[in-house]
């Protein structure tokens, strides 16, 4: 894999990185960039007290080009972070590489490794596997190991894609568990279970999916833009319900006058349930199929952006028809320097098993998490360039969500009439509404330094409950430093405060709040090999993520980065 399309592709991703350039439209509108590679890095988010010692990790994972060409305004909830440069900043490339390894060893008994390996590469079609490996051996187990072929045939005007995953993850409950082994507990339905044969051993989860698409290029001679996916999702864990999901993606686009556009995106998930691995005290979900009808229009003028639409979703489960806006605009009062945007949206959001998990895998597996529906989800806000280096973005945003879900500690069984406290999670379903304000300050010399300060404040506001795990105040505060060609280094501050845990006595809990201070270096012996080196948790704090589950304290870790 060429490390330069790598790094474009990294770039690209709007939602969690930036450029590396002085702040300009693309630090306000997100674009999609044509990549005629199949694999691109694949950024997943993992709580450092199980995985391993960061933040985020890359994760180098076969995917197809996006190949849209409308923008899209960065909402207030889509704050870039940026990735630290240990991370997967590879040095300069004079000359084309296509294999990528990286592995890491750590305390912890962490464990980092991915491999990117083309097996054929030509001009009209390419093959390629991916291995990737995340661990953590200690008292907090938690690992992850996921393997991929991808194959894509290139045509004059599109690409065709097959694509196929497998996944297996292990972890266990450390957490806080206030159930005896030797006391008689009572669930929900009557049943009597002993609480020996409540604590559960440790969990293995598989995982598959299978994806085949064309995506459309988007050339000028090509005005009609065409992308068709349809994508199977499989999931089974040791205990639990094992979940099956086919995904049907097609859009279609038009462009007309200039570069403007209008389209249509229709999407269908169909969802079944098997109870092989089912508790015998839970109960089994139906089946189920959503459907979403998405036609817009999108103008794009030198100083305005524009973009008017209606969101139709249908579901044979929770809200039946679930209708939702789909406005967005942005306003370039002075070019680099000044800009208004907003917009009016809304969402019917399905949970996948899958999908859960990757938020709190936790969570009990023998329920189904119930389906959202945001009617309303307006924001607003400026970006303003005060200083030649400096970009600032104020926003405000409101939320409204029907069947929220907040994750707190299972409490259904009980013992002489008082519940039990147990370490797994349920989800509490709620109608629920969010006010957030956010700031967030980039500052960048040219390309030695970036600097970052974000702060954002959230007022939730449940029906009849509280916004249990989520932070009131989250701070970030971060930078990077490049010396030269050959070393560069990163350092951030994360904090998170008011986040509070439901106890078994219906009383509240305020969780510590979160300080957690990171920083990591790496350096460049070679335009094919490359150290890297991040110390995690500095300050030592064993602050909980979830209820029971404390985090690593202080941990680090060192590895090798090889291109060939």
């Amino acid at each position: 894999m060429r490390r330069h399309t790598l790094f474009l592709a990294l770039m690209g991703c709007a939602l969690f990185c930036q450029a590396q350039t002085t702040p300009t439209d693309s630090n306000i509108v997100k674009k999609d960039i044509t990549i005629q590679k199949a694999y691109t890095p694949f950024i997943g988010n993992f709580e450092r007290k199980e995985l391993m010692p960061s933040t985020t990790e890359p994760e180098i994972k076969h995917k197809p080009a996006n190949y849209s060409t409308y923008s899209t305004t960065i909402a207030p909830e889509y704050q870039v972070r940026k990735l630290g440069s240990a991370q997967l900043n590879n040095p300069v490339v004079k000359n084309a590489q296509d294999g990528y390894l990286r592995f890491g060893l750590g305390n912890c008994w962490s464990t980092l490794g991915d491999l990117m390996l083309p097996i054929v590469e030509t001009s009209k079609y390419s093959l390629d596997f991916n291995l990737n490996h995340k661990g953590m051996y200690n008292r907090r187990k938690h690992h992850k190991t996921n393997a991929g072929l991808g194959y894509n045939r290139f045509f004059k005007n599109g690409n065709l894609y097959i694509d196929g995953n497998y996944t297996y993850r292990g972890f266990n409950y450390y957490g806080e568990n206030k159930l005896e082994k030797d006391s008689i507990y009572t669930a929900p339905n009557g049943a009597t279970i002993s609480g020996a044969d409540f604590f559960r051993d440790d969990a293995s989860i598989h995982a598959w999916d299978f994806e085949l698409g064309y995506k459309s290029y988007p050339t000028d001679e090509y005005e009609n833009r065409i992308s068709a996916e349809m994508r199977y999702d499989g999931f089974m864990p040791n205990e639990g319900l094992t979940e099956h999901r086919m995904k049907t993606n097609f859009l279609y686009e038009k462009t007309f006058n200039e570069g403007n556009h209008w389209g249509i995106d229709f999407n269908m998930e169909n969802y079944w349930y098997n109870t092989g691995n089912l508790d015998v005290t839970a109960s089994t979900p139906h089946g189920f199929t959503s459907v979403r009808l998405n036609p817009y229009v999108q103008i794009e003028k030198e100083r305005l952006f524009a973009r008017a639409g209606i969101s139709l979703n249908v579901s044979t489960e929770g809200q039946a028809v679930a209708p939702a806006p789909d406005v967005r605009a942005i306003i370039t009062l002075v070019k680099n320097t000044w800009y208004l945007y907003g917009g009016l949206e809304g969402d019917y959001q399905t949970y996948s098993l899958k999908d859960v998990i990757e938020e709190n895998h936790y969570i009990n597996l023998n329920e189904k998490i119930k389906n959202s529906y945001s009617p309303v989800d307006v924001y607003g806000g400026f970006k303003l360039k005060i200083l030649y280096n400096l970009l600032s973005d104020l926003s405000l945003r409101y939320k409204y969500t029907i069947n929220d879900h907040f994750f707190v500690n299972d409490t259904s069984l009980s013992l002489s009439g008082s519940h039990v406290m147990g370490n797994v999670f349920v989800s509490q379903i709620k109608d629920a509404s969010v006010f957030t304000v956010s700031f967030c300050n980039k500052y960048e010399m040219s390309k030695l330094l970036t600097l970052n300060f974000d702060v954002k404040h959230n007022s939730w506001n449940v029906r009849k409950g509280e916004a249990w795990g989520k932070p009131k105040w989250q701070w970030n505060v971060g930078g990077e430093l490049h010396a030269g060609k050959r070393m560069s280094a990163y350092v951030n501050f994360d904090i998170e405060t008011g986040r509070k845990a439901l106890k078994s006595d219906g009383g509240t809990r305020l969780l510590k709040p979160k300080y957690d201070l990171n920083i990591g270096t790496d350096y460049a012996w070679s335009s094919d090999l490359s150290l890297f080196i991040k110390l995690n948790n500095i300050l030592h704090r064993h602050y909980e993520q979830w209820y029971g589950y404390e985090v690593n304290g202080f941990n680090g870790m060192i590895g090798l980065i090889y291109t060939f």
